[in-house]
């Protein structure tokens, strides 16, 4: 085998015959013709596929830059309703913090509850005022009534006690005084059943004697 021509080589690649004679001593340069003849060839079958890969992937392109242009609108379109709906609903919130605020404390937007004259708030204050005075009144009253009982119940426990001692007392005088009596009358029942025995003893003594006599 011989040496490889580059001009087979290079025809080979680009699809058609350069005619260089290498051997020769004068040559001509190639130019690139003004008008494509690539027709055949590596490099004309990979600007083929180049051809149709970019056609393909423009096609694609185009394709999906129309389905994002679609959902862009779509999502656009959905992004304002999402944004409106917020705005709505937080506006509608603000609203009714507001007024559920100033249904509770009035326009007082402080902490100190002792500044909070209107609202729910005020109104449970008063109220819880007005039934804590309430409830100290009836506590007052029932304990001047309480202690004012306790007075007179004391009053009648001591009189009851005094009665019971004075009564007890004299009983126990009565009681002294009668065994006294009894005492005395049974000493002189006594002294009158011996007097009576020893009449009576006597008495027989002479009535037996005179019998006798």
């Amino acid at each position: 085998m011989g040496m490889p021509n580059p001009a087979d080589q290079l025809g080979a690649v680009i699809g058609e015959s350069l005619a260089l004679d290498f051997g020769g001593t004068a040559y001509r340069v190639w130019q690139k013709p003004a008008v494509d003849t690539l027709s055949s060839g590596l490099i004309f079958e990979e600007r083929q596929a180049r051809v149709t890969a970019d056609t393909a992937e423009v096609t694609a392109r185009q394709a999906l830059e129309a389905v994002v242009n679609t959902n862009k609108g779509s999502a656009e379109a959905a992004m304002t309703a999402e944004q409106t709906a917020r705005a709505t609903a937080d506006a509608a919130e603000v609203t009714a913090r507001e007024a559920f605020q100033t249904q509770m404390r009035g326009n007082y937007a402080g902490t100190d509850l002792a500044q909070v004259s209107t609202g729910l708030i005020a109104a449970e204050k008063t109220a819880r005022t007005t039934a804590d005075t309430a409830i100290v009144g009836t506590v007052t009253a029932l304990q001047t009534t309480v202690t004012n009982n306790k007075s007179a119940a004391d009053a009648a426990i001591l009189a009851e006690q005094t009665a019971r001692a004075d009564a007890d007392a004299a009983e126990v005088t009565a009681r002294q005084a009668l065994q006294t009596t009894v005492t005395s009358n049974k000493t002189t029942t006594d002294a009158a059943i011996v007097a009576e025995q020893n009449a009576r003893s006597t008495a027989d003594g002479a009535l037996g004697t005179r019998i006798d006599g």
